[in-house]
């Protein structure tokens, strides 16, 4: 399975019911839905900037968030009603050079 350079993510009711509120990078909606639409792959949320995530032969990718996904996560872990959306978010070259480990 090759990573794309762009990726679309559907967060649905789903994820948001199952979804761990409160910071946690693995099990928030968004890792929740990117687990389910990227089959294989580990999968990271961190602050409100980047996804990360590795492939099956353990290759890094680092994507940036656009703004309402953002707002999303700052709503969902501040236990602010949140709705089932989807978003597109952009490979990062210039962030995964930084090296996030």
């Amino acid at each position: 399975m090759g990573i794309p350079n762009e990726i679309t993510i559907h967060v649905t009711e789903e994820d948001i019911e199952n979804g761990t509120r409160g910071g946690n990078s693995y099990s928030c909606a968004i890792s929740l839905a990117m687990q389910r639409e990227l089959v294989g792959c580990s999968t990271y949320v961190t602050g409100v900037t980047a996804l990360f995530f590795k492939d099956e032969n353990d290759e890094q990718r680092v994507y940036a968030l656009p703004s309402e996904a953002c707002q999303f996560i700052r709503d969902f872990d501040f236990e602010k009603p949140v709705v089932p959306f989807k978003f597109t978010a952009l490979r990062d070259p210039v962030l995964e050079e930084e090296g996030f480990e």
